[in-house]
């Protein structure tokens, strides 16, 4: 949808936001709002987890904790709140915060509490009055306080005040094209310019690089991200705008993933703890082994070697043998089942005559790869008919005994005969489930990949293996309890990137009425 004049109900700040920002971040603070009221009910259900992130994000930004801000800013805080990084002296980021206040005496007042910075001097810019403190500027610019570094807030007076050869971010057309691609009902956004992917995350480490995996700074024109607040939890939907000539030098992870429409979710078992769902492995694997040639030859490497040597062993060619079997969908999933979960697979529209073959020459170097004196037991095989499928296993070790069947045109493997059996007879499926379907329900028709994660069921399996021991998980212990799901889904083009991530969250006992 368009910006502009015509941006997202409830966000004002904008227009006092320059153009060139690096980064903009907007929170709607209606309490008469429905995005407001279901955000309330998470934060008083997950209590924890809601105040020491917000409070490591208000560390990140440079700003007051929110639950510090929500207290001082009671008696006067309006609807929104809107941080900005803005390109100061060397490109380095400057901030700006606005806060829409409904007192401005008061706000004055409480912003020199929250400052903790003394009593300001006077000074006028524009006939704006400004509180200047050690660190800051102060200014009240038209119902919204302006918070930050003094060429900030000289800024957003320029723009209050319609200096010549000004421009909001509001009238930005980068700006307005990723943004435009997120939900209209959000609880916050945020949005980083091509500028400011490069000073702000490009080249670091940790959440940043993670990031990268899901918008491809090296092609990215801009980056947007909404928060919305679900009656079944918090929902994240990222959206990277990209340059398809810099996309094509600089290809995302994603971009090896062809789309496809999930239908594989009935192949598993109702508690299966994760599924991750794909299409044409053939291709992605080849696609994945030419990214990784630049950036971790290391990988490319270790899959010839394999190759070579499954061809010198057993005859058989995974790149010209095996992966070309493997063209239509593909889906994964965990499951509990015995000492460890076990592990399926399913591949459809496969050609069952040359899969057989394939699989057959594949045994031997397997069984030799996974001997007795690493397994410390010999390998045994074993076969049965499940409803006039032929089932074939080789147990390798106590905890691994693999099994496979070909049938409809699909190739089922598993780690467990248990695995093989369920796609064989059916029953409930995991495309039943209440969780996987809150999951599942909103995702696009068509994916690049879709990961479900049973959060309840992995900490379940999780605490007694040492989990309940790590010190930041008992912290949290109470508010984790309380995550039953988690769903990924990714939508990769030539000019687009976009993510939706999905956490199903136990509601507060009182909305259960129990």
């Amino acid at each position: 949808m368009p910006f502009g004049d015509e941006c997202p109900p409830g966000d004002d700040a904008i227009s006092l936001v320059p153009a060139d920002a690096y980064l903009y971040v907007h929170i709607g603070l209606d309490p008469d709002t429905e995005q407001v009221e279901r955000a309330l009910d998470v934060a008083e259900t997950l209590p924890l987890i809601a105040t020491g992130g917000s409070r490591l994000l208000a560390q990140q930004l440079g700003v007051p904790a929110p639950d510090d801000f929500l207290r001082l800013s009671r008696s006067w805080r309006g609807d929104e709140a809107a941080f900005a990084f803005l390109p100061g002296a060397e490109g380095r980021p400057r901030p700006l915060t606005l806060l829409a206040m409904s007192d401005g005496d008061r706000a004055r007042r409480s912003m020199a509490e929250i400052l903790e910075q003394g009593k300001p001097r006077k000074r006028t810019y524009r006939g704006v009055e400004i509180d200047a403190y050690r660190d800051s500027d102060v200014a009240d610019l038209d119902g919204f306080l302006a918070v930050g570094s003094p060429d900030s807030v000289r800024a957003a007076i320029d723009l209050e005040r319609g200096a010549e050869r000004t421009r909001s971010l509001s009238d930005d057309d980068a700006s307005e094209d990723v943004r435009g691609e997120l939900p209209d009902d959000r609880l916050a956004d945020a949005y980083v310019s091509a500028d400011g992917i490069d000073r702000l995350l490009a080249g670091r480490s940790g959440l940043a690089s993670q990031l990268d995996t899901f918008t491809n700074f090296g092609a990215s024109r801009g980056i947007a991200a909404a928060a919305v607040a679900e009656e079944e939890g918090i929902e994240i939907e990222l959206e990277s705008a990209l340059d398809p000539e810099r996309a094509e030098a600089h290809p995302s992870f994603f971009s090896a993933f062809p789309d496809f429409t999930p239908s594989l979710a009935d192949e598993f078992p109702g508690g299966a703890l994760a599924y991750l769902g794909i299409a044409n492995p053939s291709e992605t694997v080849q696609l994945l082994l030419e990214q990784a040639a630049a950036v971790a030859p290391g990988i490319v490497d270790a899959f010839d070697r394999l190759n070579r040597d499954l061809r010198r062993d057993g005859g058989v060619d995974l790149e010209q043998g095996v992966l070309p079997l493997l063209r239509g969908e593909a889906a994964a999933s965990a499951a509990p089942g015995g000492l460890i979960p076990f592990l399926s697979f399913v591949f459809t529209d496969v050609d069952e005559g040359e899969a057989r073959e394939a699989i057959a020459r594949l045994q031997g170097p397997l069984i030799e790869a996974l001997g007795p004196e690493r397994t410390g037991q010999a390998a045994g095989f074993d076969e049965e008919r499940v409803d006039d499928v032929t089932v074939r296993s080789v147990r390798l070790s106590p905890a691994f005994n693999l099994a496979y069947a070909i049938f409809d045109g699909k190739l089922v493997v598993s780690t467990d005969p248990m695995g093989v059996r369920r796609a064989i007879e059916g029953g409930d499926g995991l495309d039943e489930q209440d969780d996987y379907q809150a999951i599942a329900s909103d995702a696009p028709d068509s994916v690049s990949a879709l990961l479900f994660l049973n959060l309840e069921g992995l900490v379940r399996l999780a605490e007694p293996r040492g989990l309940a021991q790590i010190e930041p998980y008992v912290i949290f212990r109470s508010d984790i309890a309380k995550l039953r799901a988690l769903g990924l889904s990714v939508e990769s083009d030539e000019d687009s990137l976009s993510t939706r991530l999905f956490v199903e969250i136990e509601k507060a006992e009182k909305e259960r009425g129990d």
